[in-house]
């Protein structure tokens, strides 16, 4: 899925006549001043501590024209929601950012959590002490351009910028209790530098043993860690820790962590690892992207070894990117160049399908119109040694008629397979819901792997709108 947003919603206030130190416009260019109020995108979490802004939680914000930083009006200015409402107003009259009077543009660029001293225009990033972590959950937005005194109403988009892991911790055979339980993971980097002026995060550094915040339940312990992204965590190792008791676990060598993704294991400990069953967590999707990513059952150390059965990976996901396209941008699979994934090659035969979002819809999706068949096509995905797939995808209807989701083809090497028959009536036109196809039949399995969702134009009468493809399987 999306990498879950914030937007937030400047508006013009009352005339002020203090000044916001900004250069070069003068004092008396001032005339109006920026307040920010928030929603949260289509109702999904986004916050590390929970689903709603805390009090006093506070925002730096630069007012600038041109591109990056280059020409800075307002700098990391403290904007604070005082009762954790989402509404945010300067900290004081000295923070407070004003539009320039000439009615010229201006753009924003917003981060969080505030920090008081930002220098070359660099975030440092530490995630070595996780136990507050709505401290370390770095939010960025960049998106807003042209706002002025006599259309200041715009929207930032936040994103996350770093990963998430969390784990669901049980006893398994031969452990009794969880009691003072500590996961650690040892050899992450701690430290790395963000560009505010790009929004791009420099390689990390500082590795070192980086301790989970761990919540015990009534089962189970979860133990949550916020990380800096990495392509490749081979070697990498987690410590389960009871007593005098150590659990180790291997991370699979392919696992990567995304900003802007949490990633969910079952982790069970015991004694002796035995076969594992392939059981991914379920639930709602919460505050960010979620890529549920496996059950392991570890057993304890002998000569601090550890073993790691394979169970159901994520084979191949997209969602179209994470920085919406206008409502009047529309790019034909062919040109579209904001892809989340680009291990693979996208195609449509027929040049009808598109990348778009709408009115009512912000997240960027393929829309497979009724104008014609369609496609969206991707070659490339490694499925060898795999088995059990299954995919699953958001879907909507765009139009007034009813679709019965078994006439949308989804084509694995060269078979087709057809979700189960399910009517969306007109009145849920472009609200997504979830659907996963059983793949499981599927005769070929290579490196090269092709899967389409194909309409045809005969029974597409409606329009469809697809998004957050995962394709799982057993590995």
């Amino acid at each position: 899925m999306k990498v879950n947003q914030l937007l937030f919603l400047a508006t013009a206030a009352a005339a002020v006549t203090s000044s916001c130190q900004k250069a070069p416009v003068s004092e008396q260019e001032i005339t109006k001043a920026v307040t920010f109020s928030s929603t949260i995108s289509n109702q999904v979490t986004t916050k590390a501590a929970g689903a709603n802004w805390e009090s006093n939680d506070a925002i730096g914000v630069f007012m600038k024209t041109g591109s990056g930083l280059s020409n800075v009006l307002a700098s990391n200015k403290q904007y604070v929601t005082t009762k954790g409402d989402g509404n945010f107003n300067a900290s004081s009259t000295t923070e407070e950012i004003n539009y320039p009077a000439d009615g010229s543009n201006v753009d924003f660029i917003a981060y969080y959590p505030y920090q008081t001293t930002i220098t070359n225009n660099i975030y440092p990033v530490n995630v070595a002490d996780q136990t507050q972590q709505n401290k370390i959950d770095l939010l960025y937005a960049n998106n807003v351009t042209g706002a002025n005194k006599n259309k200041p109403n715009a929207q930032l988009q936040f994103g996350h910028k770093l990963s998430k892991v969390e784990l669901t911790v049980a006893a398994g055979t031969g452990v009794s209790s969880l009691s003072g339980l500590t996961v650690t993971y040892n050899g992450f980097n701690t430290t790395a530098n963000f560009d505010l002026a790009t929004g791009t995060l420099a390689a990390g550094a500082n590795p070192a043993a980086i301790k989970a915040k761990t919540t015990a339940g009534t089962s189970s312990t979860l133990a949550e860690a916020i990380l800096l992204p990495v392509a490749n965590v081979a070697g990498a190792k987690v410590e389960f820790k009871i007593g005098n008791e150590t659990y180790t676990w291997t991370l699979p060598s392919s696992t990567t962590y995304e900003a802007g993704k949490k990633y969910s294991y079952n982790i069970t400990l015991q004694e002796q690892a035995g076969n594992n069953a392939a059981i991914v967590a379920s639930g709602n999707i919460t505050d960010w992207t979620d890529v549920p990513s496996g059950s392991y059952v570890i057993g304890k150390d002998e000569d601090n070894g550890g073993t790691t059965d394979p169970v159901e990976q994520t084979l191949y996901e997209e969602d179209f990117g994470t920085t919406p396209l206008s409502k009047d941008e529309k790019f034909k699979i062919a040109d579209f160049k904001g892809w989340s994934n680009t291990t693979v090659t996208y195609s449509d035969q027929y040049a009808k399908a598109d990348i778009r979002t709408t009115g009512t819809i912000v997240n960027n999706h393929v829309w497979l119109p009724t104008t014609g068949n369609s496609e969206l096509a991707i070659e490339g995905i490694n499925t060898e040694k795999s088995s059990k797939l299954k995919v699953s995808f958001d879907v909507a209807i765009g139009t007034s008629k009813d679709f019965d989701l078994q006439n949308l083809a989804i084509i694995f090497n060269g078979q087709t397979f057809n979700p189960e028959s399910k009517m969306i009536l007109s009145a849920d036109a472009n609200k997504f819901i979830n659907v996963t196809v059983d793949l499981s039949t599927a005769t070929t399995l290579s490196a090269n792997s092709k899967l389409s969702f194909f309409s045809d134009i005969q029974t597409n009468k409606a329009g469809l709108r697809i998004d957050n493809i995962v394709l799982k399987g057993l590995k």
